[in-house]
């Protein structure tokens, strides 16, 4: 789970290990001065690897 605050958002999470494919997710909500504002969006699902 991550805050940001700059877009585009980068994921500097490692990739899986070997030459596994892997699925993640991510969903959004808007802050202003460290406050939640609305909903959450619906999940985004990517999938990554070679």
């Amino acid at each position: 789970m991550a805050v940001s605050t700059i877009k585009p958002y980068f994921d500097a999470s490692p990739l899986a290990a070997g030459n596994n494919h892997e699925a993640r997710e991510y969903r959004m909500r808007w802050w202003d001065k460290s406050l939640a504002h609305g909903e959450w969006s619906a999940v985004q699902a990517v999938v990554l690897g070679s």
